[in-house]
């Protein structure tokens, strides 16, 4: 059992990692949805606003499927989903993820957001100042 496991762990650290790899070289144009964030320094909440980039048809909106942050990655992973959707609309799609920032990346810290193992961009926290990047690279810290 626990050697299925480890098994399990070690796909899915590569699965997110091959997604962190994968939009090095995209630029925020090609990248299949649109990142909002916002911080709220009185509560420590990031919000995520993730869009589809273009409009889709059957378009019912998205829901977070999972999330989670890789500290050994330096990366919040989301997993959005839609549900089937028989509704005769064309729009783009979106959903919103809301998250306590943990006290260690409170101060000052730097992450990956990959939404369905594509790398989006970075999100960076400054102190009272927060900002996303489409497409931007993560250094280690």
């Amino acid at each position: 059992m626990k050697r299925s496991l480890l098994g399990l762990g070690l796909l899915v650290g590569s699965l997110v990692f091959s997604g962190l790899a994968m939009a090095s070289e995209d630029t925020a144009a090609e990248l299949p949805y649109h990142i909002q964030s916002t911080v709220d320094f009185s509560t420590q909440e990031l919000a995520l606003t993730i869009e589809d980039t273009l409009p889709v048809t059957n378009a019912c909106e998205y829901y977070v499927q999972r999330f989670e942050y890789i500290d050994a990655l330096h990366a919040l992973n989301v997993v959005v989903q839609a549900p089937p959707c028989f509704v005769d609309r064309v729009a783009k799609r979106k959903v919103q993820l809301k998250w306590i920032i943990p006290s260690s990346l409170r101060n000052q810290s730097q992450f990956a957001v990959i939404v369905n193992s594509v790398r989006m961009g970075t999100q960076s926290i400054s102190g009272q100042k927060a900002e996303f990047k489409a497409g931007s690279s993560v250094s280690a810290q």
